[in-house]
């Protein structure tokens, strides 16, 4: 199971305050145990940092960039250029960011089938199916 930004940006900024956060923060938990297998991609990092920044500040970007990079068991997707040329077409061929193109083409090109994304923009996307809120 591929998951996006929104995996770990919700349980980090709305706490346990909206149902959504509370089955992250357990999905979390249990891929920190190693009793659920998760990826994302490099990318993660990126959105994560600087969202945070954004609504929290550096010092918490910075912690909680940090926190992300040391979390058990999360399987880290490179962003290489088969990755790339992937979402190039899906940006191509679909109307979507090209911040999404790009997580959708690393699940794919990984074999991962489902994704773990608010977005809906992901239902659009042949051969992922989008889960949320996160089982």
């Amino acid at each position: 199971m591929y998951a996006d930004a929104g995996l770990f940006l919700v349980p980090m900024l709305y706490e346990y305050r909206v149902p959504a956060a509370a089955s992250a923060a357990r999905l979390l938990e249990s891929v920190a145990r190693g009793s659920r297998k998760v990826s994302t991609s490099t990318l993660t990092w990126d959105e994560v940092v600087y969202v945070v920044r954004r609504v929290l500040g550096v010092e918490d970007s910075i912690a909680k960039g940090a926190g992300l990079l040391a979390f058990p068991n999360l399987t880290w997707l490179r962003v290489d250029l088969a990755v790339l040329r992937r979402a190039a077409d899906l940006y191509q061929s679909l109307p979507m960011r090209p911040r999404d193109s790009i997580h959708a083409a690393a699940a794919l090109e990984a074999g991962e089938r489902e994704i773990l994304s608010e977005d809906r923009v992901f239902d659009r996307v042949s051969g992922l199916r989008r889960v949320w809120p996160p089982p």
